[in-house]
């Protein structure tokens, strides 16, 4: 049953191996180019990302100390100014008032960091869910496949989890226990989620309150409007001497504005980098664009220029050694064949509905048409047909007889094996084969 043994692609590229060699040649070729598009684009995507995730972490790195910067350089103004050495002297008169102001701008600096944490911990539920199957697909993309040599990349493993499949080797194996413990997970996640809401929410308040506070005071001292926790905090550290602040401030700047300049060097490497990705990118995607309309054209011009002429042909193998009604025979581009009749379509697949003796007689007219193929076309010299029990599963004797009638009237060499004595006499050479036990010892093959 040769049909058992083929997927549709292998039908239609044996097909066109026989009846259009060339064209089959050329289609292989494009096809074996199209895949390899097919990887790199896929490759490619997945560099893009991962330097787009790059260049985000270098944002949000740059945008903190940007802001650093700024906050240094009001400091500095306030310096050159005098405005610091006032809010000092300001602060130090009123001892009372700068002990409130200090728990208050302490306080406030802890909620601060607190709901910093609490937000990023938010965002990391938030995107548990939606991230699992990202982080499966880098897990695989960090391996290496043993037999080509080649990385599983991200997008293939997630398009593989999505459809239910291993997203290493691809094969059907359930993820049904995966998923159930990574529900059970994100169910779990929920619950935290809610509680992160609740306490941000309780320390957003807390954190209000305190500057509702700040803001009063200074409603009060309006003197003391432009001092903030970033101010208080470098007047506690150094001691209110604005000469140590004041270098300290230099200090910063200065690193600052290298780190600046060491991360806008990098971004600008990243970006350079990422135009480069893009432009492979859409290379890569035009040709493969191209490689599968050049696919598209020449799969439907040898279905115009033998695949239809070997169903032809096989059709008329097939209904010459069927005694019943005729059947018509269709081979689609996607390789399936099909069998239109009165009421309904009938497929050679599983649930085709077919007889045993249809299924059988379809196989044994397909290698006749294929072996007539080879040889009138040159591709090989096919002049040998061995059938290994072709009649076992023909119930009627007129099938029989037409089958063996079309066999025996073919210019090649046929070699039938059967169990059925009664067409011996068809054959002009006939060979008995005896069963005999086989012994051997332990090690005798070593």
């Amino acid at each position: 049953m040769p049909l058992d043994d083929l997927s549709r692609a292998q039908r239609t590229r044996l097909i066109r191996s026989v009846t259009n060699q060339g064209l089959e040649q050329r289609i292989s070729r494009l096809e074996d180019a199209k895949e390899q598009l097919d990887q790199l684009v896929v490759e490619t995507k997945d560099t893009k990302r991962r330097l787009s995730e790059e260049e985000s972490d270098l944002d949000r790195k740059i945008s903190d100390l940007e802001s650093q910067k700024e906050k240094y350089e009001r400091l500095e103004a306030q310096i050159e100014t005098g405005e610091l050495a006032e809010l000092s002297k300001q602060l130090k008169r009123d001892e009372k008032l700068e002990t409130e102001l200090d728990d208050l701008f302490k306080e406030k600096e802890g909620l601060r960091k607190r709901l910093r944490k609490l937000h990023r911990k938010k965002r990391k539920q938030e995107n548990y869910e939606s991230e699992v199957n990202e982080i499966i697909a880098e897990a695989v993309n960090d391996f290496v496949c043993p037999t080509c040599d080649r990385r599983i990349t991200t997008e293939k493993a997630k398009n593989r989890i999505n459809r239910g499949y291993c997203p290493y080797c691809g094969q059907n194996h359930s993820l049904d226990g995966l998923k159930d413990r990574l529900s059970q997970k994100i169910e779990e996640s929920d619950d935290l989620l809610d509680e992160l809401k609740e306490e941000i929410q309780e320390l957003q308040d807390q954190k209000d309150d305190v500057s509702q506070q700040i803001d009063k005071i200074k409603e009060k001292r309006p003197e003391l409007g432009e001092l903030d926790g970033f101010t208080k905090r470098r007047l506690d550290n150094y001691d209110h001497n604005i000469q140590k602040i004041q270098d300290h401030v230099q200090e910063e700047l200065e690193s600052i504005s290298n780190s600046l300049e060491d991360l806008q060097s990098d971004q600008q490497s990243i970006n350079q980098r990422s135009e480069e990705v893009e432009q492979k990118l859409e290379a890569y995607s035009e040709a493969l664009s191209h490689s599968s309309e050049m696919v598209g054209e020449l799969t439907e011009e040898s279905f115009e220029a033998g695949i239809q002429e070997f169903s032809d042909a096989w059709e008329d193998a097939y209904n010459q050694m069927n005694s019943n009604l005729q059947l018509g025979i269709s081979i689609s581009e996607e390789g399936r064949i099909q069998f239109p009749g009165r009421n309904n379509l009938r497929e050679y697949d599983r649930g085709g509905n077919l007889s045993g003796s249809e299924l059988q007689l379809l196989n044994i007219s397909f290698v006749c048409t294929l072996s007539r193929f080879t040889t009138e076309n040159d591709v090989i010299d096919w002049d040998t047909i061995v059938l290994d029990e072709p009649f076992s599963n023909l119930q009627e004797d007129e099938n029989m007889e037409a089958a063996l009638d079309y066999i025996t009237s073919l210019d090649k060499q046929v070699i039938v094996t059967t169990s059925n004595s009664s067409i011996e006499s068809r054959f002009d050479q006939v060979e008995e084969l005896e069963r005999e036990p086989l012994q051997t010892k332990l090690g005798e093959f070593l």
